[in-house]
């Protein structure tokens, strides 16, 4: 038996071009495996991909999974949602597989810290859902946080496991300093490129507003392969896990 993850994988393009989407590190499986498409200037096209990550006996397909969240002062209404949709997630994904988790936490430069690392990955679930519960809403000053200095941080700092499929879940309210300590939204897109790992936000305002300001949230995730919901819910759906018999 196997259990599949879903990611949504969307690509635009306002040129004819001809595109051949990529298999993902580690993976046993990803569907399409391939794609020749031709579109004409001002075209768009959607493509949703499958990763299938083997559970069988002796499987060695390895999946990461970095959770991340803003935990500045206006976050202290939704820090409660954001624990509640990572342990859905951790609970969603704990059967497939060679799984481990890490989690982490930012504010800006006004606090405490900047970037904080609660939890290196381990396949230890209890220990990642401490790291999880450490999240409490405090700081911030500004609005803007250390949106892009914590997605690059993600990047570099978590022990993320050679050849393993990487996915990083952002949840957050509020639009990214660009540039916040030497990081840009561009220096922090290219480090998540470079490690592979596709970026699945939760974007906790409306559409167009909080992370996704300006469109921040949406390129980080277009250029990684993952995709913005504002509903939590949704991306629990997103990353959807299913028998596959």
């Amino acid at each position: 038996m196997k259990k599949r993850l879903t990611l949504l994988v969307s690509s635009f393009c306002s040129v004819s071009f001809l595109g051949v989407a990529s298999v993902a590190s580690g993976a046993d499986l990803i569907s399409p495996s391939s794609l020749n498409l031709t579109l004409r200037e001002g075209e768009q096209f959607t493509l949703r991909k499958i990763v299938t990550v083997g559970e069988e006996v002796g499987g060695t397909a390895q999946l990461d999974i970095a959770f991340l969240t803003d935990t500045t002062g206006s976050m202290g209404g939704f820090i409660n949602t954001v624990q509640t949709s990572f342990s859905d997630i951790l609970e969603a994904t704990s059967e497939l597989g060679d799984v481990q988790w890490s989690v982490g936490e930012y504010r800006d430069i006004t606090d405490d810290f900047i970037y904080r690392l609660n939890e290196d990955f381990t396949a230890d679930q209890l220990a990642v859902t401490n790291g999880i519960n450490m999240y409490s809403a405090a700081g911030g000053g500004d609005l803007p946080e250390a949106n892009f200095f914590a997605l690059e941080e993600t990047a570099t700092v978590p022990s993320w496991r050679t050849g393993s499929t990487r996915l990083a879940v952002w949840a957050g309210d509020a639009v990214g300093h660009d540039p916040r300590n030497g990081s840009t939204e561009a220096s922090a897109t290219a480090a998540l490129q470079a490690q592979n790992i596709v970026v699945q936000a939760i974007n906790l305002l409306n559409p167009g507003q909080g992370i996704d300001q300006f469109g921040q949230a949406t390129r980080v995730a277009d250029a990684t392969g993952g995709s913005v919901q504002n509903n939590p819910e949704d991306v629990v759906d997103a990353i959807a896990i299913r028998n596959d018999l």
